[in-house]
């Protein structure tokens, strides 16, 4: 059920570590903001106001579910015994709520191994095709080229970008503004050819024919402004916590 007008872009906050203070200047202004269980505690942290909470709660604060609760959230609680993640039903309430076309997932990263690796496999599977997704992962950022959507990165010259063929193999990549750039070249599945390339003439283009590429840059949030969180955040923080 929508709960708002189409929105180009949704921010989706999961749970795991807390995020880098960074990460808020790639937050859109006015963009709606999903939070997947404990990455409700982590959005209001950020100074982020979700208007949508999901998941079985089971790691969220009860103060945040509360605060958010009180500002209009809405709060799609699911049962601790369910078939998906709390951030695979947080992509499909988004998509349900706002329609987008443009995903933002941020993540602290660490925590389970198992939820870990389930945010690339997430953001690479076909139900995802649909989207733009731009998934930062701790300091790393995740990114996804497939047939007929490349992927520009305007990136600092040195920086590391690799390449992962996803689901399979992946056919007719091109690879330009990188040292190791290449045309017309395939990657089996589970192939590390594509890892710790190099940003040599930005901006870096990426591009594939056949399959799906995950492309990752290791340490993007270095790139992000040395910003901190606002007052208004801070004092959002305190709140939630009495």
């Amino acid at each position: 059920m929508a709960i708002g007008p189409a929105s180009e872009t949704v921010v989706l906050v999961a749970g795991g570590e807390p995020l880098d203070a960074r990460l808020a200047c790639v937050v859109p202004p006015g963009a709606p903001v999903v939070a997947a269980d404990s990455g409700l505690d982590h959005a209001l942290a950020l100074g982020l106001r979700p208007d949508l909470v999901v998941g079985d709660l089971d790691s969220a604060s009860p103060g945040a579910v509360a605060l958010a609760a009180s500002r209009g959230a809405r709060i799609d609680r699911h049962p601790a015994a369910k078939d998906a993640t709390d951030l695979d039903l947080a992509v499909a309430a988004a998509v349900e709520a706002y329609a987008p076309d443009r995903l933002v997932v941020l993540s602290g990263g660490g925590g389970r191994a198992d939820h870990l690796l389930s945010l690339p496999a997430l953001v690479t599977a076909p139900s995802t095709a649909a989207l733009r997704i731009e998934a930062w992962c701790g300091r790393a950022l995740l990114l996804v080229a497939r047939p007929g959507r490349p992927v520009t990165i305007d990136a600092p010259a040195g920086s590391l970008v690799s390449v992962l063929p996803a689901h399979g193999p992946a056919r007719g990549i091109e690879l330009s503004g990188l040292l190791w750039s290449r045309t017309g070249l395939d990657l089996a599945a589970g192939s590390t050819r594509g890892i710790s390339n190099v940003v040599d003439r930005p901006p870096v283009r990426i591009s594939v024919t056949a399959g799906t590429l995950l492309i990752v840059r290791p340490d993007a949030v270095d790139s992000l402004p040395d910003t901190t969180v606002s007052t208004p955040s801070h004092q959002r923080t305190e709140e939630r916590a009495t």
